[in-house]
């Protein structure tokens, strides 16, 4: 009866980190997903042998939850997510990020979202969208009001008495130089505000 609530517990969990895994694309569900699927494959191995299959439970659990800090770590340098991530984010993890409440992003095709260090220090959030000329102009218009400085990608920038280079180049390939930078919260090592490439027609919201 034990073996059997073991192997319902890790197959419970199984689900659920598979599920996450498609929703969001980030690489701890999927560490956490192999990580059950390997203590079900033992779990059956062992059979019916009850003394054995709950100390292989407990250790099993005991290494989750030293292994959980290191899968985390790890998944936070990894920045890639799927673009169908964006509306599973927006709706749950990182619903309180005004990045992600911005209603600038309707009307825009999404192109690429980059979650660096996701819920730790130094956390970077890039969404990048391609835009009509109209929409491009607007939002422009809309971010050289709002911004309060403005700069290019390789330009450093005085704000308060404080120097500040833009964070995200390396999400920008090989055409940063096409871009200008509307600020519009500097402070300390947070950067919040829009890039945008006129030549590609693209709009990059950031928050650092």
């Amino acid at each position: 009866m034990r073996f059997n609530i073991y192997k319902v517990i890790y197959a419970f969990l199984f689900i659920i980190f598979i599920a996450l895994t498609l929703c969001f694309g980030r690489l701890i569900y999927l560490l956490l997903t192999f990580f059950c699927f390997g203590i079900i494959i033992l779990l059956i191995h062992l059979k019916k042998n009850d003394k054995k299959c709950r100390d292989i439970f407990f250790i099993s659990i005991v290494s989750l939850l030293i292994l959980m800090p290191v899968f985390s770590f790890i998944s936070g340098m990894v920045s890639y997510r799927p673009k169908h991530s964006y509306y599973f984010y927006k709706k749950t993890l990182l619903k309180e990020y005004d990045i992600f409440n911005d209603r600038s992003h309707s009307g825009l095709e999404l192109l690429d979202i980059r979650i660096f260090m996701e819920k730790q220090r130094g956390q970077e959030i890039f969404l990048s969208y391609l835009a009509s000329d109209d929409k491009l102009k607007k939002e422009e218009k809309i971010y050289s009001d709002k911004a309060i400085v403005v700069s290019d990608t390789d330009e450093p920038v005085r704000y308060e008495n404080q120097m500040y280079y833009f964070a995200l180049k390396k999400y920008l390939n090989d055409k940063e130089s096409n871009y200008k930078i509307y600020y519009t919260e500097l402070h300390d090592e947070h950067q919040t505000g829009v890039a945008i490439n006129k030549k590609d027609n693209i709009i990059v919201f950031f928050d650092t």
